[in-house]
């Protein structure tokens, strides 16, 4: 009977190396679900924050003198080969795989019209920051090239550029927070530059182009 009592546990102790062994990876995903999701808590509020629109600047009284708005123009282009004159009325468009074509897509007054105050109201002619300390510290965004932002009004003429992913939910390239005023003007210039892309799209001469071939990979 003790020997019947001893493989009784011998079997025992088996069973439940075996179950130990086969838990081993659920709790190993488990542990893993759980750090993951402590990660994503201690970052939300970085991220959220990022999320949220730029504030509003007040208004400064001089400014449609000093930049007026008869002379207003940009030229937004990448190292892909896109660019937007606006002034010359010429769009070139990045084929990727084909080589790159440019059309006559000239702005109407009143898309220049609502460029022109959004350009205004972030102070992109003097005062918007680029903090490229922190935009351009890592090599591995470089994938993705360089955007370049010209803009015009009366005797002003002022030049950007930047890479173009260099902040990634709310962080900079170099893995530091995004806050302060350069974080805002970050804000600021990409909802500018997306609001001349929405522009461009609207256009039939845009939505005319056949389909681009090929894709990047960042």
């Amino acid at each position: 009977m003790l020997n019947s009592l001893k493989g009784t546990r011998w079997i025992l102790f088996l069973a439940l190396g075996v179950i130990g062994v086969g838990l081993l990876p659920m709790a190993r995903s488990v542990g893993e679900g759980v750090l993951s999701d402590l990660q994503r808590a201690l970052a939300w509020p970085g991220v959220a924050a990022a999320q949220r629109p730029a504030r509003t600047l007040p208004p400064r009284s001089g400014d449609e003198a000093r930049f007026p708005r008869s002379s207003f123009g940009f030229v937004f282009e990448n190292e892909r080969g896109l660019r937007i004159d606006s002034r010359a009325g010429l769009f070139t468009d990045d084929r990727i795989a084909d080589p790159d074509t440019t059309i006559q897509l000239r702005p109407t007054a009143a898309e220049l019209d609502a460029l022109y105050r959004e350009a205004l109201a972030i102070r992109l002619f003097d005062e918007l920051m680029l903090d490229l300390a922190h935009k351009d510290a890592q090599a591995w965004v470089s994938s993705c090239g360089r955007d370049y932002l010209e803009v015009r009004a009366g005797t002003v003429s002022r030049q950007l550029s930047w890479v173009g992913n260099a902040q990634l939910e709310g962080r900079w390239a170099d893995g530091t927070w995004a806050t302060g005023r350069p974080a805002e003007d970050w804000k600021r210039l990409n909802a500018f530059v997306g609001h001349v892309f929405t522009m461009v799209h609207r256009h039939p001469e845009y939505r005319a182009l056949p389909r681009r071939r090929g894709m990047y990979i960042d």
